[in-house]
């Protein structure tokens, strides 16, 4: 509030300022927002889009950490992150719900570890001591660490209705809206190269996986793989995940819950 009566000019004493902030809620996507005040009616302002038409690429905040996201809006209408969750440190980090999508008020990040053979929570990040890695392939989580502990060896079925994505986005389901299945199949006409072109924005694709102290199929090379989990369990040891490689893509695979993928958010109010 400014006092409009006081003149112009230099004045010898103190005169006191204040000001009422009053910050406007962002109406549509742009460079530098935080993920956490995303909404899907700003990612519907992108327009319709097919596999030649990918929408934009934004980079975004996670407000947890300050890492910044490439996302963009995809074939199936969604918004997806097209670079790796890279959450985590050589620390356990407290996650809240008012930032994270988890229902309980807080849930415990593992610290880094060697991700070996376990159905607790671990993850691990990826270094330059990891054979083949390079900081865009962000870090490494099991299943139960990727549903922030729900998804463990006594989940048998459905989905995982929460996880370690900011507040506002969720792993991707196994099928139906929402799904890395849908997307490709649906989004993208079963063609692997335009799917593979429209995730692969942030590169960080040939992530490999992690497990037991070892980063396995890696790198720019023949034979790499990039896996990423779902949200959806497969039976007691497996779940689903999204994997593609040199030759192909495979939007249904299914695999142990103890190894270490990749992670991808969908934006989503389901």
């Amino acid at each position: 509030k400014v006092d409009r009566s006081i003149p112009a000019g230099e004045y010898a004493n103190t005169i006191t300022f204040t000001a009422i902030a009053n910050p406007t809620t962002p109406t549509h996507l742009e460079d530098g927002l935080n993920m956490q005040d995303i909404t899907p009616e700003m990612c519907n302002d992108e327009g319709t889009l097919d596999y030649d038409n990918d929408g934009k690429t934004y980079t975004l905040v996670d407000s947890r950490d300050s890492n910044e996201y490439q996302v963009r809006r995809l074939a199936d209408g969604h918004c997806w992150m097209v670079q790796n969750l890279k959450l985590g440190d050589t620390s356990a980090m407290t996650l809240y719900n008012t930032d994270t999508d988890i229902t309980d008020a807080s849930w415990e990040l593992p610290a880094s570890s060697n991700i070996s053979g376990s159905f607790t929570a671990q993850m691990h990040i990826g270094t330059t001591g990891d054979s083949n890695w390079t900081s865009v392939y962000g870090n490494y989580y099991n299943w139960p660490t990727a549903t922030a502990g729900q998804g463990t060896s006594s989940t048998t079925s459905g989905d995982i209705n929460v996880s370690i994505c900011p507040k506002g986005w969720k792993l991707p389901k196994n099928s139906g809206d929402y799904s890395w299945y849908n997307l490709y199949t649906t989004g993208y006409s079963s063609n692997q190269y335009n799917f593979r072109a429209a995730t692969n924005t942030g590169n960080g694709y040939w992530s490999g996986y992690y497990y037991n102290g070892s980063l396995i199929n890696a790198g720019l090379v023949a034979g790499s793989v990039g896996y990423w989990w779902s949200r959806t369990t497969a039976d007691v040891s497996s779940a689903y995940f999204l994997l593609t490689d040199n030759i192909g893509v495979n939007p249904q695979g299914k695999n142990d819950k103890r190894y270490g993928y990749s992670v991808r958010c969908v934006l989503s109010s389901t």
